[in-house]
């Protein structure tokens, strides 16, 4: 299941992968700030939204 972390400020996409990565860690992959708006990084989410896969329009995976 793919993992998609966003800027709250201006929803750029902050890490896009197949395993979930800490909070921690994309704020030091990003200086502990949004590349594109400059907002600080806030390790506590602001908001969470969990898709079904179908929702994301992601190929399921084979049995």
């Amino acid at each position: 299941m793919p993992f998609k972390i966003y800027c709250d400020g201006c929803q750029t996409l902050l890490y896009f992968g197949e395993t979930p990565k800490a909070p921690y860690e994309i704020i030091e992959d990003n200086n502990g700030r949004c590349p594109k708006c400059a907002r600080k990084l806030a390790s506590e989410p602001i908001s969470l939204e969990v898709k079904p896969m179908r929702e994301l329009k992601l190929p399921l995976p084979s049995p």
